[in-house]
């Protein structure tokens, strides 16, 4: 076996080489894998407006989704119920698509109402509960939630 200046033969500069560059193949194979990250589309709650008279969905509706939590305490201040809202539009079938983590305790959904003046007036149509159940049925509109 030759030996260089360095004391390597030639079979272990090859050998050297070999290693190395599989080294930096497998760190760049390696880091490419982790860096892809795949992140699922949110998964959206479909929430369906049915007149309760006429049986027609609320189709191309203005409305907008509140919710509270109804928390209960005896801090002389009183407790945040954590308001959250959400303004969209229903569509051909009367529905609209919600992120469910604005869903709590109570949630109720008001319909935009144009007055003669140019304001707007939101009008309550459905309430329901965190697990999409109605609060009462005197409401106008009829409520289907899907998860």
């Amino acid at each position: 076996m030759r030996h260089h200046k360095n004391g390597f033969g030639t079979t272990e500069v090859i050998i050297i080489i070999f290693m190395v560059g599989a080294l930096v193949f497998a760190s760049r194979h390696f880091w490419a894998h982790k860096t892809i990250v795949t992140i699922p589309p949110p998964r959206l709650m479909t929430v369906t407006l049915t007149d309760r008279t006429t049986h027609k969905p609320l189709a191309n509706t203005a409305v907008e989704f509140n919710s509270v939590n109804d928390t209960t305490c005896i801090q002389p201040q009183g407790c945040p119920n954590n308001p959250k809202a959400w303004k969209g539009t229903t569509d051909a079938n009367g529905s609209i698509k919600i992120d469910p983590v604005l869903l709590q305790e109570h949630n109720t959904i008001f319909q935009e109402q144009y007055n003669a003046d140019g304001s707007i007036t939101l009008y309550p149509v459905a309430n329901f509960n965190e697990t999409g159940t109605a609060e009462t049925d005197s409401s106008p509109v009829r409520v289907h939630v899907t998860f």
